[in-house]
């Protein structure tokens, strides 16, 4: 895992794993964000990296205008995250 922190991510993202990085915006970055973004980068290792980007790209596309916290990939990371926070 290669943590990197930038200025700025496209489309208001305020961090992304594209595999094996994780790319955090400098100023969103808390231990919350890491606890959401390390569980995705620890579920594309469980299920196979390529496996895991076409299943995510696909729920994107079915689940376009719904909101991405009930997104299946995307809820147990955000739980972790909520939780994180209190």
């Amino acid at each position: 895992m290669i943590e990197i922190n930038v200025g700025k991510l496209p489309f208001g993202i305020y961090a992304i794993v594209v595999f094996p990085f994780i790319f955090y915006r400098r100023d969103k970055r808390n231990k919350c964000i890491e606890a959401h973004e390390h569980y995705h980068w620890k579920d594309a290792l469980k299920y196979g990296v390529v496996g895991w980007y076409l299943l995510y790209i696909l729920l994107l596309i079915k689940n376009f205008g719904k909101p991405i916290t009930n997104d299946p990939l995307e809820k147990p990371a955000y739980i972790i995250e909520w939780r994180c926070e209190g």
